[in-house]
């Protein structure tokens, strides 16, 4: 299935590896999750279908390298199927992310109309993975408890955004050692006061993309 993603909206959203602090920066693979049968899978061998019809990408992005080298990550991209509004802001995040990720590793300018940048946006669903890039990271419970602590659970780390040009990590994460670690506290969820998960939450609205470079002295691992 081809993605064309000249229209997407400019702005983002929102293992046994220890967690990563909250709005570190660091390199992830993406790897393209499969639905195991028809049930699963929606309008495109690679696409996944909702109870509700929502159409998703679903991805595990696994960190390419540093401290925290092979943490995943996983995340949801919803790109068709909505009806509510809460639905179709997912939807325009989720294709914004996506647009994001391509003008970064494709080295497009956000601004840039020419014919060449238009095709550049186009990409088949199948052509995602391997795709490597900068995020920022973010932290979310878990649905599980804590088999040694029942009464707190698990933390998730999650996609907070993906890091471009025009963020000030950008140029740090490209020199060694390719990772931005902050000392930021791992949030504690107590079952008594478990705080939403991200996808229960409104949606940030977070900097404008822009664009990379597909040098590969540019991507470290």
């Amino acid at each position: 299935m081809l993605l064309n993603l000249e229209t997407a909206g400019k702005n983002q959203g929102t293992g046994t590896v220890a967690t990563i602090p909250p709005d570190s920066v660091v390199w992830v693979s993406l790897s393209l999750k499969h639905p195991r049968n028809a049930t699963e899978q929606g309008i495109d061998p690679l696409l996944f279908a909702t109870s509700s019809g929502l159409q998703q990408i679903r991805v595990k992005l696994t960190v390419a390298g540093g401290s925290f080298a092979g943490k995943e990550i996983y995340h949801n991209f919803t790109i068709d199927g909505a009806t509510t509004p809460g639905q179709k802001k997912a939807v325009e995040i989720s294709l914004a992310q996506l647009r994001v990720i391509l003008e970064d590793v494709r080295d497009i300018k956000p601004d840039d109309d020419s014919p060449e940048a238009c095709a550049k946006r186009r990409v088949e669903i199948k052509d995602l993975e391997g795709m490597k890039f900068p995020i920022r990271v973010g932290c979310e419970r878990s649905n599980q408890t804590q088999k040694k602590d029942p009464g707190l659970y698990y933390v998730n780390n999650t996609l907070k955004s993906i890091i471009t040009v025009s963020d000030p990590e950008w140029t740090a994460v490209h020199a060694a050692p390719y990772e931005l670690i902050t000392k930021n506290e791992i949030p504690e969820f107590r079952a008594a006061s478990a705080a939403a998960p991200s996808w229960e939450q409104p949606a940030a609205n977070t900097a404008a993309p822009s664009w990379g470079s597909n040098n590969p002295d540019n991507v470290p691992f």
